[in-house]
Order: structure tokens, then sequence, then C-alpha cells
């Protein structure tokens, strides 16, 4: 079903004026966007474009007495009107200036686009002169897209200091009326942790009290910009993801903080939100007549769980945000896991091949240690991409020879890092890399185009030369605040122009080499924000293989990002892991396999051991590849915990939309309670009849939906760091 986008002008209803001495509003422009049961009404109004309605039950307001509505509840009712300055849907500061109540209404433009519809309503301001386009587009799903393009129409530069593509009230807490007591404020918001490397993806909530809860400033590498807003008495909850990959600013504040329910029949308290980019200002200096246009935020409400958010997103991102998948999501095998990345020969790396191809791997990535001098550990050759002495020209053949065993073939590159003694730094020079204080740092910068075509060189003369199926990126250094750039007499931060010469680079690389699967990686699960993630195809979730830490972040991250675009690295990697080797085989499941290191080479394998890995892999080509490309729905079925808590179990499952086939992964990850968890399947159809296999014990079951949806069946795993994997099929005859 497409979104609805609905322009109104003129009032279409006459109403007399109210007792109370209101009277109706004169006719404005108006602005509805429905997507599914989530509406999202604007208007222009008093020289702002102020947020009129919103709801995610699909109810909607009256055009003309919507603001007479704002009006009342949000002007009046406070006495001195302070809720008015958190009325507009997006805030813009320019020459220290915050741009409000003196826009002028320019127009409006609805737009088909490749994925539905898009809606342009212009807005211009007087001094500092700017034009600002707010483009809202919409996909056919839950979400509405909101991003800024910002032109100086002046004659001096424009000095951008903060941006905040949407803001605005998305929350207000209703009384009860069987209600005796004022109650808690109502909201919390669930967010990514900034756990840092090795501890990606632990979602949590925290409750909006009478502080508010801010986010940022500093770039956060390991915890996406993903929000999920509840209103804890109602259980209506908003999503906000922000596309970027930078630092961040965002904010969630209650209003009316100490009204009783005495004052006021309706409404008691307000949740206020922005959303922007963050950082050291000038975030951008704007020359006469340049213009910019912000990263996207994706919003939406629904009423149900943090699963139905999820799937929702996902939903989303599959249909107008991420990229087609460029392979079928492939079992890959990096060659470097028993060497840890030290620099290798053509004998290891042709081992290594032999056993990605034993264990039925599809796609070989040779990762660090191919590259610069024998002398120096990997990290200090970033910069030096030719081969490491010891194989001295002789890649190009190890890459045929993995052709030749039906294998595709993949690079690791850290394009983004240059060491001061490397070819590339030389290239590029002094001015080509990321400078703060006056500094230079490790890293280039890409908001320069010489800088962008030297890294595109090197990345296409990797992949002409070794004719390479994929390319994998990383990058290990966190930029912090950004760096800095002169521009019209200002220092600007060069983070946003950093991302926007970064992504042109890799959208060059698709542009000339349209079949080539690029892989995200930043110290293992940094940069796994959807700005990112709209120019590559996969994205690593961490460099953590522990299985008993593995699997919790990949749980986290399955609120982010659908399974088909993560991939999960478990095997030898950092170190030799000791765990039931089904445990380990099964977490890589849930996402595309990545394997580092199972056994040195065919002839060393453990044999029961080699046959229960290519028993796992075999299972994720017949049945939880299909899954997954058919775009499955994801649900968690133990609750959200932080990791310093190690938890008892948990499970997981995924369905396919048409209810016809669904799978469930169950690890336990303690002793400390009972060996049985009891699994009911969320995402079947009561009256169909399945299939149901345990895949410990290959035993099979016909039972009905309606039986495994009601009673369930118990899971039984008599110890930790076990686990098992539940097939269930529809029996169609």
């Amino acid at each position: 079903m497409a979104g609805k986008i609905i322009v109104k002008t003129e009032n279409e209803v006459r109403f007399a004026p109210e007792t109370e001495g209101f009277c109706p509003a004169p006719s404005y422009p108006y602005f509805r966007f429905d997507a599914r049961k989530f509406i999202w009404e604007e208007g222009f109004w008093d020289g702002n474009l102020i947020g009129l309605h919103f709801s995610a039950s699909g109810h909607s307001h009256m055009k003309e007495m919507a603001p007479l509505t704002i009006a009342k509840h949000y002007a009046y009712e406070a006495g001195n009107g302070y809720l008015r300055a958190y009325l507009p849907t997006f805030a813009l500061e320019v020459n220290g200036v915050l741009l409000r109540n003196q826009w002028r209404y320019a127009g409006q433009e609805q737009i088909r686009t490749a994925s539905g519809e898009e809606l342009v309503v212009t807005l211009e301001y007087p001094n500092p002169k700017v034009r600002v386009k707010v483009r809202t587009a919409l996909d056919g799903s839950s979400f509405i897209a909101r991003s800024l393009e910002i032109v100086n129409l002046g004659s001096e530069p424009a000095v951008i200091s903060r941006v905040y593509p949407f803001c605005g009230i998305i929350g207000k807490e209703e009384e009860f009326a069987f209600e005796t007591e004022s109650s808690d404020c109502g909201y919390s918001v669930a967010s990514y942790n900034y756990g840092g490397w090795y501890a990606e993806g632990e979602l949590h909530f925290n409750k909006l009290d009478g502080a508010d809860l801010k986010y940022g400033v500093q770039n956060q590498l390991f915890s996406p910009p993903l929000y999920f807003v509840k209103n804890d008495r109602t259980g209506e909850m908003t999503v906000l993801d922000l596309a970027w990959s930078g630092n961040i600013d965002v904010e969630f504040k209650k209003l009316f903080k100490d009204r009783t329910r005495y004052e006021h029949p309706h409404s008691k308290y307000y949740l206020y939100a922005k959303v922007g980019l963050g950082g050291p200002a000038p975030l951008r200096v704007l020359r006469p007549g340049e213009s910019v246009t912000t990263p996207a935020v994706h919003v939406a409400m629904f009423y149900g769980d943090l699963d139905t958010c999820a799937n929702e997103l996902h939903a989303h991102l599959r249909d107008s945000v991420l990229l087609a998948h460029a392979d079928n999501c492939n079992i890959a095998y990096n060659l470097t896991g028993y060497s840890q990345n030290m620099q290798v020969d053509d004998a290891f790396i042709r081992r290594e091949i032999d056993t990605a191809a034993a264990i039925g791997a599809e796609t070989v990535i040779l990762d660090a240690g191919w590259f610069g001098h024998n002398a120096k550990i990997w990290g200090y050759n970033v910069g030096d991409w030719f081969e490491n002495e010891f194989l001295a020209g002789k890649l190009a053949d190890v890459f045929a020879y993995a052709r030749d065993q039906g294998l595709k073939t993949g690079l690791w590159l850290e394009i983004e890092r240059a060491m001061p003694d490397s070819e590339l730094r030389r290239r590029v020079g002094e001015d080509g890399m990321l400078h703060q204080n006056g500094h230079p740092l490790w890293l280039l910068d890409f908001s320069r185009p010489e800088v962008q075509d030297a890294a595109f060189d090197t990345i296409s003369g990797c992949i002409r030369k070794y004719k390479l199926d994929s390319y994998r990126l990383d990058c290990n250094v966190d930029m912090l605040t950004g760096g800095e750039l002169e521009n019209c007499g200002f220092t600007e931060n060069t983070m946003w122009r950093y991302f926007e010469g970064f992504y042109s680079v890799i959208d060059r690389l698709r542009e000339e080499f349209p079949g080539l699967l690029l892989e995200n990686c930043a110290s293992g699960g940094g940069r796994t924000d959807i700005g990112i993630m709209q120019h590559f195809h996969y994205t690593q979730v961490s460099d953590n293989a522990h299985p008993l830490q593995f699997v919790r972040i990949i749980a986290g991250m399955l609120y982010a990002l659908p399974p088909e675009k993560l991939y999960a690295t478990i095997g030898v990697h950092f170190g030799l892991i000791t765990a039931d080797i089904d445990f380990m085989v099964r977490a890589t499941l849930l996402t595309r396999p990545w394997l580092v290191g199972f056994f040195p080479s065919p002839a060393d394998a453990n044999e029961e051991a080699l046959a229960q890995v290519r028993h796992g892999l075999q299972l994720y080509k017949d049945f939880i590849r299909p899954l997954i490309m058919g775009g499955c729905r994801v649900y968690h079925h133990t609750p959200l915990e932080i990791y310093e808590e190690r938890g008892n179990w948990l499970a997981l499952e995924y369905a396919a939309p048409d209810k016809t086939r669904a799978c469930g992964f169950f690890f336990r990850l303690s002793d400390k309670n009972e060996p049985d968890f009891v699994f009911k399947p969320r995402g079947i159809d009561a009256g169909k009849t399945y299939r149901v296999t345990s895949d410990n014990s290959r035993e099979t079951a016909i039972l009905t939906g309606y039986q495994l949806k009601s009673a369930g069946f118990a899971v039984t795993l008599p110890n930790s760091f076990l686990s098992e994997l539940i097939l269930i099929e529809e029996v169609r005859n």
C-alpha cells in the first residue's frame, strides 16, 4: 500500500467563533503524511513550519481546527506560550541566528520517486538570506524520511552552526479518568549504549524522568543513532533513525514538568525530540549560491513492541534505503584467521583456500597481512598497498587458485588511513590528511577531490589487477570531533564534507564495477548506521568472536538492521576460543556466515567437527538463506539484558512473511535457571500445519500452528554453551 500526501491551502469548512473567544483559523498551507497508520501533520503558521498532529493509529486532525487546538493546548495553556518554541519541525542556526518566526512560505511541490512520493516545501528567510527545501519522502512503508536542502541566497558566507532535520513534539501523556494520583512521566528511550569495541549492540531503555536525555556530541563509532521512544502508559512507540555516520546531537525533553492532573482536563506532559548533526561549529560554511543537503531522519510511530518496530524498520530499509543484494548472501571465509593478520605468503593463503572449499564456503576474503613491508605489522603498513615481500607478485595467481575451486574472491584494504611514510600519504601530501589544531592525523581528508581520486585509483586498481568480486573496507581510527578546514575565513568542521566525499568514492566503485560486493567494517562493528549502509551491501557486527558474547551482540544489532545485511565473524579470530562447535556454527548462521580459521587445513581438521560445520553451512544454504533473502521477520523471545549480566537464555526466531516456514535459534548462556525453554513461535499461522524438526536430535513432529502458538514446546539444553536449531515448514498436503 502506497503512502499518501495531502496538501491543502484553503479551508473547506466554516465554523462560528467559540465561546472561549478563539476564532477559527484563516487559510494556511497544511501538509499531511500518511505512512500506513502513522499520520504526521504540519502547517506553515506564524512564520514557521510547525507540527499540528501525530497519530500511530490512523487518526487525523481537521485542518480548520488544528491551529485552534495548538493555541489551546500549547500556547495559552502555559500562560506565557513557551511551548511555541517547540512546535517547529526542523531547526537551523546560521551566522549565530536560530532561524525562527520569520520564514516566508515559497510554495510546495509533490514529486514521484523511484520508491514512492516526496513533498518539497520551500521556505525562505530574510536575514541571513537562506532558502530551505524541507523534503519529506514516503515509500509505502510506515516511515517518513525528512531531510533539508539548504541554499545560501546571500552575498556573504552562510555559517551553519546547528542543524536538526527533524524536531518537534512527538508525544503527549493523556490523563486517565480513573486515576487518583499523578503518575510518573511515562516515557522511556531505548538506544545503543556506547560500549566500544567488542561490546556492540547493547540496546537499553533509559527512563525519561526529571532530566532531559542527550546523545552526542563526539562520534559514536560503535552506536548507531537509532532511538525507540516508548510511551509507557499508552504503549505508543516512536522510531527515530538518523542516516549519518558522524557526530550527533540528539535530545529528548519532557515539557510541563510540574503540572498536576487538575490543571488541565486532557494532556499532562509533552515529549519533545530533536535529531541532528553534532560537533564543533561551524558544521558547514556555504559560499554564496552554494547548497547542501542534510542526512535524512527516518521517523515512524506504532503500537506494538520492539520487534514490531524493528520489523517495520527492516521493511522500510529493504524497500528504499539499503542496496539490493550483490550476491546470494554467500558464505565467506577470512584467509588470515590463523595468522592473526601477520604477514603471510602464498603457501599459507592457498592452504586457507583449501580449508574454505572443504567446509563449503563460497567466497574468500584476504584480510590484513598481504601488503607493505615484512618488517612491520599490518597496522603500520596501511597506505602501502603493494604486495609484501613474501608474496612479491604472486597474489594474482593465489586468487586465480581460489576461482579454480569455484570460490569468489575479495580483498581487505583500509583506504581511509595512511601512515606517515606510506606511498598513499606521499601521493596526497600533508594537505590531503585530516588536521586538528593544525596537526595532521592518520586519516585522509575525503573532503578534498584529489584525495577522493587517489582513494578511488587505489581500490579500483586492486579490483582490476586481482579480478576481485568484493571489497572489504575497514577503519581503525575514531575521528572524534572531526577535522578542520579553513573556508571563507572560518575554521569549518570537515566531518560533513568528509562523509560526502567518502560516500562518493564508494558510489564511483559501484558504478565502475556493477557486480562488486561492498563490505563495511570499522574496527569490527563500528559505523553501522543507515547512512553508510546506503552505500554498502553488508556490515560486520563485531570483532568479538566469543560465542556467548557474540550471539548477544547479533541479537541487539537485529533491532537496527535486517539479518541479511549483517555478517558475523566466528572461529579463531583474535585467539582460539573454546565452545561447542554447534553453538559456534549456529551463531554465525544468524547472519551472513563469515568464518575465520576453523581448521588450519583440511588435513588437520577433526573429522566429526568438520562434518558438523559442513552440516550447519548446508542448512544455511538450504533453509536459512532463503528465509533471510526473502525478507524474514525477526522475533526476540528473550528480553533485553545489559552486558554486565550474563543472562541465561537467548532465543531468536526468523519467519517468512507468508508464514510458510520459520526457524528458532536457542543458546543457553549459563546454567543458573531451568534447562527448559518453552518456545511459542510468533511468525506462523494458527490455521496451518507444520513439520517441526530438531537439528540436535534430527527428530520430526507434525503440529498445527494453533498448537505451536498456544502451547508451544520445550527446548531442553542441559548445560551452558549448548544450542539448538528448530526448523519449521508448512505441510501443504
